[in-house]
């Protein structure tokens, strides 16, 4: 068997979807040793590392082409099925995000992690959302099956008439966490939040309700950990403007070991995107036992399954009350923790490369 996984990412370094790939590539690797898999990249994306995490069954293929959105989307849209046909000849091809398909050359499985464009335009701006719906509903037309990453990202492609419920699997993302030791003195004196720091994110709503409790809680921080975003600029002047510009610090894109650490001395993590496909930093702080509030909207719900403190991501006042809760009763929450965490261990890897293989096979047996 020969599976072509299509992964060409605009970034150079792995986010959202390039950790859900590069999850999945790995455990696939592993696991189906006798299957043959052509691994598509971008020939910019040195920083996935792909090379350390797989066997000697993936090919990775570098390709040489336009880096530029509209450029690459073109080669993808009218040249990718002829190099597929004719140079690789598959069983299967699995596009890992959105990609334009205008005529399929083999069997086609595809992933939507969300349907923003159509539900939070706003997170890629008119234009680019006009562009993302109409790819979108072609990829979804010519693909022979859909795979999301949450019911409600399920939901979201049934209600909007993209497809028929019975061409969606719904596979959960993998969250894999390594234990790591940590200094003692470093535990238990600052407040998380992880995602790429852009408006998108709400990350300023957070450092908002961090405001209105500064004052109670001298000796904490707000720790912010991600890539510079969309409102970059905007987000990091706003503690300057609520004078807490030294207890609000940007780490910054940090290596997984050091998210893993800080995720494990923290307080709590905070988690306040209005608009998600699946949310790995709600996980992975339930699986580093760190207590979460997250967004009531989209598909945090449905991911934290009831072990989070879910507050509406616009009212800051009740942000503000829950942050004091948790940090009140920080050492009463053990339990909740514990159950947290154990919860969390449903979200494997191995689970999504198992998932992700039964519907490869639902397609060519």
């Amino acid at each position: 068997m020969k599976i072509v996984i299509h992964a060409v990412y605009a970034s150079e370094l792995p986010r959202g979807v390039g950790r859900y790939c590069l999850n999945l590539v790995k455990y696939l690797s592993n696991k189906y040793e006798n299957v043959n898999f052509i691994l598509l990249i971008g020939d910019w994306m040195n920083g996935y590392n792909f090379e350390s995490i797989i066997g000697e069954n993936v090919q990775i293929v570098k390709l040489k082409i336009p880096k530029n959105i509209l450029l690459r989307n073109i080669w993808n849209l009218l040249i990718l099925p002829l190099h597929i046909k004719y140079r690789y000849k598959p069983d299967l091809i699995h596009f890992t995000d959105s990609s334009p398909l205008l005529f399929k050359s083999c069997p086609t499985i595809s992933t939507i992690h969300d349907v923003g464009e159509f539900i939070a335009p706003e997170k890629y701006g008119e234009f680019r959302s006009w562009i993302r719906r109409i790819i979108t509903r072609t990829q979804v037309i010519r693909s022979d099956k859909i795979v999301t990453v949450s019911n409600t990202s399920k939901d979201s492609v049934v209600s909007l008439k993209l497809c028929e419920s019975e061409k969606i699997s719904v596979v959960y993302n993998g969250v894999d966490m390594e234990e790591v030791s940590y200094p003692e003195d470093e535990v238990n004196k600052y407040l998380l939040c992880v995602g790429p720091v852009e408006t998108a994110k709400n990350i300023q709503t957070a450092i908002k309700a961090f405001g209105q409790i500064s004052e109670k809680y001298l000796d904490v921080k707000l720790i912010i950990v991600g890539s510079r975003g969309e409102g970059y600029e905007e987000i990091a002047q706003l503690p300057k403007d609520l004078g807490i510009s030294e207890r609000v610090i940007f780490k910054g894109r940090v290596t997984n070991e050091e998210l893993s650490s800080l995720y494990r001395n923290s307080i709590l993590t905070i988690f306040l995107s209005e608009y998600e496909g699946f949310g790995y930093p709600v996980i992975e702080a339930m699986r580093m036992s760190s207590p979460v509030i997250c967004s009531n909207q989209s598909c945090l719900p449905e991911i934290s399954g009831g072990h989070s403190f879910l507050v509406n991501p616009r009212n800051i006042n009740e942000i503000a009350n829950t942050l004091s809760y948790v940090i009140d009763n920080r050492n009463n929450l053990t339990e909740r923790i514990n159950e947290a965490r154990l919860y969390s261990l449903e979200y494997t890897s191995d689970k999504l490369a198992e998932r992700t293989f039964e519907e490869y096979r639902s397609i060519i047996g």
